[in-house]
């Protein structure tokens, strides 16, 4: 295994130290995993066999997967020997396994693979992986608390336009879509008023139920209780006339022609609440693709309409949605829920200026452009321009090139070392 012979180093191990405690997944050790596997295949059929659910059946009558659970130490040197990925520090990569699993790991593993094969990049380390998860991590954070606020506003919104007098617009059929009324009624809405009945799920819903146990929930009190999915969901089976009131809340100046369209507002929706989930569920999501404005021929407009023909903030038309797509949407966005405050822009534009340098990892795998700094919407005021954005692609080129060096001369003392070690014999 290529590591290197000295003890952990200082940068990686304050890596380590740091990091191990955001970790929300529960993690069992290897022995245990495979105890626990056992368990299944020796008594998967007896126990779960009176299944009840297709799909939990289904998932019984298959036979077991044919590849078997490997140790952290032996993925880690499947990684190194057979595919070429250099590991510096050894003990704390298998640490890294142990505690946030290969399968997640994969994620952040890919972008260093050479395109259509599963050997690495020259020059490619663990350590790149773990800059590039810690990366991530920076990014999340900031995109979540800017989500967040997003979020208060919708409710907010939503609350003004359709709960009327007494809050209880969200019992009335005036209130939606005829055709999206039912689905709505019937899932989610039934799941939330059966929640707000059962003690223990909301303290201010049992403390509003005690008080007035015949009166209905008003919605400015109820909506705490809604997820983000479950506001947008809302959002979708309300009435025409209610989405354009409450698209028109987001109105800023930075939108075509000054405003957002329902339509469109639909699918800006959906598409912060798929990268919201990935983030809230800790999924890998730096280079992911977003649900976008489709190919249906009624929102051919909207595609022409919503796209960066119009607004530096929006994508080209016809493209898919990408993570750096997002964080504009939310940037045009922000007048209408965050006045006079450049500080989370600054931030992003800071933490995007440190993108993880590793080989074959550019700024474009989250959908950045090669000018972006020089666009009036990341140039202006800040602490980025053309040439500071030229100088930073520059630099990791060196870079790659002194990690490809690096590399190789550190291949080639391990291979002198074997034949060393081979004529002493």
């Amino acid at each position: 295994m290529k590591r290197n012979s000295k003890r952990r180093g200082g940068e990686f191990n304050h890596l380590i130290d740091d990091s191990f405690d955001i970790f929300e997944v529960q993690n069992h050790s290897f022995e245990s995993s495979q105890k626990t596997s056992k368990t299944r295949q020796d008594e998967g059929q007896q126990t779960l066999s009176q299944g009840n659910g297709p799909w939990l059946k289904s998932a019984i009558n298959r036979g077991p997967y044919s590849k078997s659970l490997k140790s952290p130490a032996l993925l880690l040197k499947e990684l190194s020997d057979d595919q070429g990925l250099t590991v510096l520090h050894e003990e704390e990569a298998i640490d890294w396994i142990r505690n946030v699993g290969y399968f997640h790991l994969k994620g952040y593993l890919s972008p260093l693979r050479v395109p259509g094969s599963k050997n690495f990049r020259p020059g490619a380390t663990f350590e790149s992986v773990v800059e590039l998860f810690l990366w991530e991590r920076e990014l999340r954070s900031l995109l979540l608390a800017q989500i967040g606020k997003f979020e208060l506003k919708l409710r907010a919104v939503i609350v003004n336009i359709t709960a009327g007098a007494s809050g209880d617009g969200y019992l009335k059929d005036e209130t939606y879509n005829p055709k999206k009324k039912e689905k709505w009624q019937s899932g989610s809405l039934e799941q939330i008023l059966k929640r707000a009945e059962t003690k223990g799920e909301y303290v201010f819903l049992e403390q509003f139920a005690a008080k007035n146990p015949n009166e209905r929930i008003p919605l400015w009190i109820l909506i705490e209780s809604f997820s983000f999915g479950q506001a947008v969901e809302y959002f979708l089976s309300l009435a025409s006339s209610l989405k354009e009131q409450v698209a028109k809340e987001f109105n800023t100046e930075k939108c075509p022609g000054g405003y957002v369209t329902s339509e469109e507002f639909e699918f800006v929706l959906s598409a912060i609440k798929d990268i919201r989930n990935l983030m809230s569920h800790y999924g890998t999501f730096f280079d992911k693709s977003f649900t976008w404005l489709d190919k249906k021929p009624e929102l051919r407009r909207s595609r022409q309409r919503f796209s960066r023909t119009n607004s530096e903030y929006l994508p080209p038309s016809g493209e898919p949605l990408r993570t750096f797509d997002v964080i504009n949407l939310l940037l045009m966005f922000q007048p209408s829920f965050q006045k006079d405050s450049d500080r989370w822009k600054q931030n992003m534009k800071e933490l995007l200026m440190r993108f993880p340098q590793a080989p074959g990892i550019r700024p474009s795998v989250i959908g950045v452009p090669s000018d972006w700094s020089s666009t009036m919407l990341w140039g202006e005021s800040g602490v980025l321009d053309s040439q500071s954005s030229l100088a930073y692609e520059a630099k990791i080129e060196d870079d790659d090139l002194v990690r490809i060096k690096d590399s190789e001369k550190k291949k080639s003392q391990e291979k002198r070392a074997r034949s060393r070690k081979r004529k002493k014999k």
